[in-house]
Order: C-alpha cells, then sequence, then structure tokens
C-alpha cells in the first residue's frame, strides 16, 4: 500500500476532513489487527480518539483513552508534575504508564507482545500566546520497543490542521508499531525506535526480575538510576572494589517507588554509558526485592539512600512492616557500604543520620575524609538542558 504523504503546507491547502479515506482504511486494518491499546493524549491529539472511536471495531484496539489536559490531572496521572507539559519526555512517561494500565486492563486471550501504551504530548494553536514553538510529541511503549515521533507544527496552520498532524502521527504510529505499516510520510516528522533484546521485552512484560548476568562467588552491587553517571558514581566504585577486594556489578532497576519506569531508549543509554562494566537491570524497586535476586550482597549506597530504606512511608508508614523488611536484610546477610552526600548546604555521612539499630548494624560509613563529592546526575542533567 502506497504510503499517505502529508505536510504541513498540503494541510493548510487541502481543508480535509479531519478523518479521510487514507486514515480510515488504516484504522479499520487497526481494528482487525490483535493490538490492544491504552491510549493518553493532552495538549492535543485527541481527535484521534473520535477517529478510532467512529470506526466500527473500535472496541478490538482500545481498551482504554485517557485525556488528562490540566497540569494538575497530567502530574497525577504520570505521578509527577513534568518540567513541561508537551516534551518528549512527557510523551514517553505518558506512554509508560499507558503501557503499564494496557498490561492490567488485557485479559488472558491477549499476548503480552501485542500490549500498546501510547501518549501524546501536543502544544498546538490556543488562544493564549505561546513564546514557545507549536509541536507534537507521541510515544509508544510496547513488551518489544519504545518509539518516539516529534514533530513541528507550522504556526500558521488553524488549529484544525495541526490537529489533524497530529491525528495522523497517532495512527501512523500505532499502524508502525502494530508491524501494519514500514513508515510514516510526514514531511520533517523525527522518527527515534530502539528494539530490544529479548531478556529486556521478558522484564519489560513481568516475565523475568532480572537480566541475567554472572556474578560469581560475593557480589558487590551498586544500584542506582545513573541518570547519567558522573565521576563521583566511578569514585565510590573504585573505593568499594578496594575495600572488600570484590567486582563490582551495577544494578538499575527499571521500577522505582519514587520515580515512573524506564523505557528502553533509557535502557540503551545507560547500557551504553557502562560499556565495558557488568550492568543488570531488574524489576526490584525496593531493597527486601533486592535481595531476593542478590542474597548476601554488600550494596552501595549514599546516606540519602540508607535513610529512605528506614523510612516508613515506604510501609504503607507501618513501622512492623518496615522492621520485618529490615530483619530481612539482615538475616540474609547483607552489608551496606554507605557514601556521604551533600544536603543543600551540609555534607551527611552515616555519623550525621539516626536509623533503626538493626538496620545501622548492617552498615559500614565511609567518612568525608575517604569520599566527597559534592556534584549529582540531577544537576547534570539540569546543567545539560541550559
Amino acid at each position: 500500500m502506497p504510503s499517505h504523504k502529508f505536510s504541513n503546507k498540503t494541510a493548510r491547502k487541502s481543508g480535509m476532513s479531519t478523518l479521510d479515506s487514507t486514515e480510515n482504511l488504516k484504522i479499520n486494518r487497526l481494528h482487525q489487527h490483535t493490538c490492544a491499546f491504552v491510549l493518553a493524549v493532552t495538549g492535543g491529539g485527541s481527535r484521534a480518539i473520535s477517529d478510532l472511536l467512529g470506526v466500527p471495531g473500535a472496541s478490538n484496539t482500545l481498551l482504554e483513552c485517557l485525556v488528562p489536559y490540566s497540569n494538575s490531572s497530567l502530574a497525577n496521572f504520570i505521578g509527577t508534575n513534568p518540567k513541561q507539559a508537551c516534551s518528549a519526555t512527557t510523551a514517553r512517561n505518558m506512554a509508560m504508564k499507558a503501557y503499564e494500565r494496557a498490561l492490567l486492563l488485557s485479559d488472558d486471550t491477549q499476548q503480552k507482545s501485542e500490549i500498546y501504551g501510547l501518549g501524546c504530548s501536543a502544544a498546538i494553536g490556543t488562544l493564549r500566546e505561546r513564546k514557545g514553538s507549536d509541536r507534537c510529541f507521541v510515544a509508544i511503549q510496547s513488551t518489544r520497543s519504545t518509539m518516539l515521533f516529534s514533530l513541528a507544527l507550522d504556526k500558521t496552520l488553524s488549529r484544525t490542521d495541526q490537529e489533524t498532524l497530529c491525528n495522523k502521527v497517532i495512527i501512523g504510529g500505532m499502524c508502525l508499531a502494530t508491524g501494519l505499516e514500514k513508515q510514516i510520510s510526514i514531511n520533517e516528522l523525527k522518527i527515534e525506535m530502539f528494539t530490544a533484546p529479548l531478556d529486556w521485552q521478558k522484564l519489560m512484560s513481568g516475565e523475568a526480575h532480572k537480566t541475567e548476568v554472572a556474578l560469581g562467588g560475593s557480589s558487590l552491587i551498586f544500584p542506582g538510576a545513573f541518570n547519567p553517571p558522573h565521576e563521583g558514581h566511578r569514585k565510590i566504585a573504585k573505593i568499594a572494589e578496594q575495600m572488600t577486594g570484590m567486582a563490582l556489578t551495577y544494578e538499575i532497576s527499571i521500577s522505582n517507588v519514587d520515580k515512573i519506569n524506564i523505557d528502553f531508549l533509557d535502557m540503551a543509554a545507560r547500557q551504553k554509558y557502562f560499556s565495558g562494566s557488568k550492568l543488570i537491570f531488574t524489576r526490584a524497586a525496593t531493597f527486601a526485592e533486592k535481595s531476593d535476586y542478590f542474597p548476601g550482597a554488600t550494596f552501595i549506597v549514599g546516606v540519602d539512600t540508607i535513610c529512605r530504606i528506614a523510612e516508613t512511608r515506604y510501609y504503607k508508614n507501618d513501622v512492623a512492616l518496615r522492621d520485618i523488611a529490615i530483619n530481612k536484610l539482615a538475616d540474609n546477610g547483607h552489608r551496606f557500604l554507605v557514601f556521604g552526600r551533600l544536603d543543600k548546604t551540609k555534607f551527611l555521612t552515616l555519623s550525621d543520620i539516626e536509623l533503626p539499630s538493626v538496620l545501622r548494624e548492617l552498615c559500614e560509613e565511609i567518612t568525608e575524609d575517604e569520599f566527597r563529592e559534592d556534584s549529582s546526575s540531577s544537576e547534570f542533567r539540569s546543567n545539560q538542558n541550559h
């Protein structure tokens, strides 16, 4: 089937309806496919929901459609206040949350490989003056891949024509993700895609809990997000290996109790950072879970992390549940090498904090004289964005 070419210029001249015959055919093919989608759109792209629902067979394709339109609704949906409502990051976060919803809502007859989450974050024509550009970001998360579509929108287009372009990216992206189309021919559309190896796919779908890496004997595990890794991480790794005499393995959990799950594009970027080092991806959001995957391991943590292990808010505000988790760490023979961290204006070490006695006994302090690094990954990200 020939691809449909559509540009900002054509949209302005054509005056075509929201749903033309080509889009109708694409939607028909989607509805005949075995795919199951959850869609989440904000700012623009909501007409794609109407278009999909307007063609018979939508119940075969759509599990749920969400429009978290206000700032508070969007923050509630993705679990954090986005720095920008319209950005590639926000679209990817929305796609991940939509994918998790799709896994939850799908039934036993649906293959996990055919489950998708789509997020659309768009800034289109509005009554108020917008300083930034008009643009559209669409991300699609599946068990197999992460896809990101980015399109700058011509500000001279009407809101209707901009919305039509957003719809074409959404429908075209769905067809591309499911294999019904080989390309999307929209001028100036940028596409990023990473198709994951099989062990990552199993991790994403929940079929596996960690990727397999031979640890060999006692394990020294450095958990973290490493977004991005920096010189402080490298210094910590060197000190820990020298102290223990063990080879270090980095661990990144794709799930996190405080953050949005990471997608395949993130995983690929982190793997590139650690080329030549041992790296394991897991689904272990808590140290109680890490204990199951790495029994007897020595964990490398910052003082902020060891504090979080002791905080009852991570245990439904139940001290008894917290103590059960800490006792599990003790029973499984874990140790913690605790490195200091700058907290606003003071560099905190293990000596500066209070911990439950059982947890404190598992810890070994790395003094400020042995290690001090005032930079953090969040600062590196902030500097990169300026």
